[in-house]
């Protein structure tokens, strides 16, 4: 399995995102249901989404290979004996002996930095107990990849059929696979692939968050998104 560029990423923009709680909010609203038990958080940057899957679970496995966000998780989790950090990639991780078995495996923006992702999948699955369940949330939308995508060490952006078949190839049980973040798809394609912005702008990322993400929010809690920027999945092992 090949690896990104993830192993050195500094995380700067993480910095930007963290300060968007609204989005984070409306992800993680879609998968606590499905967090119990042994959760592992692959790709786990700087430790906001963390932050909220934590109360949700008895212990916490985060993974993250990048040095200076590994640090990072260190620190802000030295406390808590329920949370472990490690320096790893998936492959290493996943191949090492002794490593415990998941009810539960969290992936925020992460599978479309791994180049072979199915073999990644496979992997996942067979480190996921009978009946857990592997959390994704991926972007979405070919014509959307943009120079940004490239920056950050993005391979792909997924379409529903094709993260479908990933999943089932994996031996997953798929049960949700949805689009997320309709309005959003205006915003990027204009700012990042057609624009093409190499960062986040700071002050757009927080208005959209204070005003595009709760009216796009309430909007596809009443129809869901036929499109969207992203893509969520919950997808289970047979028990």
């Amino acid at each position: 399995m090949s690896e990104s560029p993830d192993e050195i990423y500094s995380g700067s923009d993480l910095e930007t995102l963290a300060a968007t709680p609204r989005y984070q909010s409306w992800i993680f609203e879609r998968i606590q249901p499905h967090l119990s038990g042994t959760v592992a958080e692959f790709g786990a940057g700087i430790g906001t989404f963390s932050n909220l899957i934590l109360p949700h679970c008895e212990t916490l496995h985060l993974i993250e290979p990048s040095p200076p966000l590994f640090k990072r998780l260190e620190m802000r989790f030295a406390a808590d004996q329920r949370v472990s950090v490690s320096p790893d990639t998936i492959e290493r991780y996943l191949t090492a002996p002794g490593r415990p078995r998941f009810d539960a495996v969290v992936m925020v923006n992460v599978l479309e930095h791994i180049q072979d992702d199915a073999a990644c999948l496979a992997q996942l699955h067979g480190a996921i107990h009978p009946g857990g369940k592997l959390l994704l949330y991926v972007p979405a939308m070919a014509f959307l990849f943009s120079k940004l995508d490239r920056e950050f060490g993005h391979f792909r952006r997924y379409t529903k059929p094709a993260l479908h078949r990933r999943l089932a190839d994996a031996g997953f049980i798929i049960e949700h696979i949805g689009y997320m973040d309709l309005l959003g798809i205006a915003p990027w394609y204009l700012v990042n692939t057609l624009g093409g912005a190499t960062g986040f702008n700071p002050f757009l990322v927080r208005l959209y968050d204070v005003v595009g993400i709760p009216l796009t929010r309430l909007a596809e809690r009443l129809i869901p998104a036929p499109v969207g920027k992203n893509l969520i999945a919950v997808a289970a092992k047979s028990s």
